[in-house]
């Protein structure tokens, strides 16, 4: 019982750290085999159709757990799946390729 509530605990400042932004928070499944997040801005988007193309691009990013993308706030969250070695670069390509442009804002460490 413990372990799971310090678990739960851990998964929760994760979230904290890495994925509280955008409003659209990513699932404790999602963070349980994520590695390390990071929170990108994103120019160029101009409506939520955008916002879904983003999200597109990032989750076809082999290694990406999750993403979520809010135009509101011009940010992406993305989670990295334990094991993977995506970078932010890698992922800011991925933004461009889509017609955008991004940079990297925060990164959580593993």
């Amino acid at each position: 019982m413990l372990h799971r509530m310090l678990v739960i605990l851990g998964l929760a400042l994760l979230w904290c750290s890495c994925c509280m932004l955008t409003g659209r928070h990513l699932q404790a499944q999602d963070l349980a085999k994520a590695s390390r997040c990071y929170l990108l801005e994103i120019q160029g988007m101009t409506c939520e159709a955008c916002a879904a193309h983003v999200q597109k691009a990032l989750m076809q990013v082999r290694g990406v757990a999750e993403a979520k993308v809010s135009y509101a706030r011009a940010e992406a969250e993305v989670c990295i799946q334990r094991g993977f070695n995506v970078t932010g670069k890698a992922l800011v390509k991925a933004v461009e390729k889509a017609g955008y442009k991004a940079k990297v804002k925060h990164q959580s460490r593993d």
